[in-house]
Parts: structure tokens; C-alpha cells; sequence
């Protein structure tokens, strides 16, 4: 899980409680960049092994986009980002598109969004090397600069409005209008209505409506597409958090326990929910037990680490818990030096 708006919320708890990780987030934020300010220069090895530098003066108009290669919200950034930059037509050959992400595996080599951006020039930065650069801590996140190397847009996140809000700042780096775009290329509409579609539209508008506060509504999307595929366990998954967070506990149990993992990633997030609605129901043994667990198969669970904190603060393990909420807010951090050793299950 990276930094979204939901992890915004829980690193704010966090800091709420334990106020010496406050220094972190300043840190971070005075290394960012804004519009209006030149973009840094940089050199790098892409995919192919070859050297790509970014210098001033090059007299062309770049974007940069920081990925995360599990992260629904990258995911979706890929393919919006692809349709826009197929509608420029002509104009796309005059702006210079790199993809940053944080780590590459085979499966990922393989996947979809993969072939959506290995067009472009793709860097794998595991060192977030390049990420330090430019101070960012969250995915996915675009930079746009213009020809002169003026930074005319940095936007972090993904939302309902991605594809007119990267397209307009495209053409403006660009010093294009929307209708010179329409003119450059025939635009086809297809409307796609099969059912895996319709349930992966229903999941992304329950992604939206949750990032907005609106969880019963984000619940009503999903079920919507249990009805459609009843045996999807990523639906599942996304309903039984969906009424964790709306604090409907038996409900989302009835839903966890008839979730048959198929691999350790779905057996984690399993275990998770199963940790986070134990521990709002009082039953601590079982949430500590549950949690432990699951920071065993994943490590990198902002969530496992969050709700073990509550366990530990609600069982009167002060120090615990404080690790717990440290490791927590260090991975949204990306400080993963950082992470404390966190007591292994009695």
C-alpha cells in the first residue's frame, strides 16, 4: 500500500500519538517542488541499459510520472496517461515522457500496464534515487515542465479528474490548444460492457467515493459488483475493508471468512482484515495474533502495522504501540531504515 489519501488519514492519526515523526514529513515537504520552478537536471540508466540525462535547454517539454508497480491508483494513472498521450497524434513526438518506478519484478514485466509503458523511456529507481531528487513520497505523482524547463504542473494522487487535468497542462507545455489535439487525431469511443469491465468500473468508483469520505455510498459500488462476479476475491477484499472502515464488523467477518486466499499476497491481506475488525471488536488476542501474521508475509503493511498499534495501545503496551504506529508511518514515508523490530506473538 503507498501514500494515498487513506494513508494520509492513518499517518495523521500517527502523528497524533507519537508527534517526534512530525520532523519527517517537514523534511520531505521542503525537498518537493512546485509550478513555477525549474526542473532539476538529471541522469540516469533506463530499462535498456542506456544513459538518459534530462539537461537544460533541450527545448522541449517533459513528463515525468512516478509509479508504484502494485498500486491500483498507478495503474489506473498508466492508462489514463496512455490515452492521452495517443489522442495528441503529431504533437506527442515533441514531448518527452519518462516513467519512474520503484521497483520491477517478472510479474510486472508481464502485466498490461507494463506494455502501456515500455513506449516510453522507463526508469526502475529501487534506491528511490531519483524520487530523492525531487522530494516526492507519494504515487503516483506527474511533473510537467515546458521547453524553457519551467515546471508548469506537479500533481500527486489519481482521481476522477486525471485525464483533463493532464491533458490541459500537457498542451500548455506544449503551447498547443484542445482543438489542435481533436484535429491531429480521430477519437473512437468504444464501449467496452462485459462483465469483468463493469466490475472493475464498480470498483473504481468505489475507490473514488471512499478517497472522498462517502464509504456507505463506495460500499453500495462494490456490491454491486459482488453481484456481477460473486466469486472475485479481490471484490471480496474490497468490500470487507470497505465495512471495516464503516465499522459494520459482523458484516465484513461474514465476508472475510468466506475468502479462500490463492496466494500469499491474498492469504496477507486476508489476514489483515481479519487483525482490523477483530481488533474493533474488542477480541485482542486474536487481532494481535491475526496482525502478526500478516507483517510476517508482508512487512511493507501500512495497515497491519496501524491496527497492531491500536492492539498494543488498547492492551496498555505503550512502548509497543509506538513502534507499531513508527513502523506504520515510516513506510508511507518510505523511510523503511527506519522500522523498529516489533515483538514477536507470545
Amino acid at each position: 500500500m503507498k501514500f494515498n489519501k487513506n494513508n494520509i488519514k492513518i499517518l495523521l492519526c500517527i502523528i497524533a500519538v507519537i508527534t517526534f515523526v512530525s520532523p519527517l514529513t517537514t523534511k520531505a515537504a521542503l525537498r518537493g517542488y512546485k509550478a513555477g520552478d525549474i526542473m532539476p537536471e538529471f541522469s540516469v540508466f533506463n530499462i535498456n541499459d542506456v544513459n538518459y540525462t534530462y539537461e537544460h535547454d533541450n527545448g522541449n517539454p517533459v513528463l515525468l510520472m512516478f509509479i508504484s508497480q502494485e498500486q491500483q491508483g498507478s495503474q489506473r494513472a498508466v492508462t489514463d496517461l496512455n490515452q492521452v498521450i495517443s489522442r495528441l497524434g503529431k504533437n506527442a513526438q515533441n514531448l518527452k515522457v519518462t516513467i519512474v518506478v520503484e521497483d520491477s519484478n517478472d510479474s510486472f514485466e508481464e502485466s498490461e500496464e507494463f506494455e502501456m509503458i515500455k513506449k516510453f523511456n522507463v526508469i526502475i529507481d529501487p534506491e528511490y534515487k531519483l524520487w530523492g531528487k525531487f522530494g516526492l513520497i507519494a504515487t503516483p505523482t506527474i511533473v510537467i515542465s515546458d521547453a524553457n524547463d519551467r515546471i508548469v504542473w506537479v500533481k500527486a494522487g489519481h482521481n476522477y479528474d486525471f485525464i483533463p487535468n493532464v491533458r490541459t497542462h500537457i498542451n500548455k507545455a506544449l503551447g498547443i490548444s484542445p482543438e489542435d489535439v481533436q484535429d491531429d487525431v480521430e477519437v473512437k469511443t468504444v464501449v467496452n460492457d462485459t462483465i469483468p469491465a463493469r466490475v472493475t468500473r464498480h470498483l473504481q468508483m468505489a475507490s473514488i467515493l471512499s478517497e472522498k469520505g462517502q464509504v456507505e455510498s463506495a460500499i453500495a459500488e462494490v456490491s454491486k459488483a459482488r453481484e456481477l462476479d460473486p466469486n472475485s476475491i479481490k471484490v471480496k477484499l474490497s468490500l470487507a475493508e470497505l465495512l471495516c472502515k464503516a465499522k459494520r464488523n459482523q458484516e465484513a467477518l461474514d465476508v472475510i471468512v468466506n475468502i479462500k486466499p490463492t496466494n500469499e499476497i491474498e492469504r496477507g491481506n486476508v489476514l489483515v482484515l481479519k487483525g482490523w475488525v477483530n481488533q474493533q471488536m474488542g477480541e485482542l488476542d486474536a487481532a494481535q495474533s491475526y496482525l502478526l501474521e500478516a507483517i510476517s508475509i508482508d512487512k511493507t503493511s501500512i495497515r497491519a502495522f496501524f491496527e497492531l498499534g491500536n492492539v498494543y495501545k488498547a492492551q496498555g503496551l505503550i512502548e509497543e504501540a509506538m513502534k507499531a504506529y513508527y513502523n506504520a508511518a515510516a513506510i508511507v514515508l518510505k523511510e523503511s531504515k527506519s522500522v523498529q523490530e516489533i515483538p514477536k506473538n507470545q
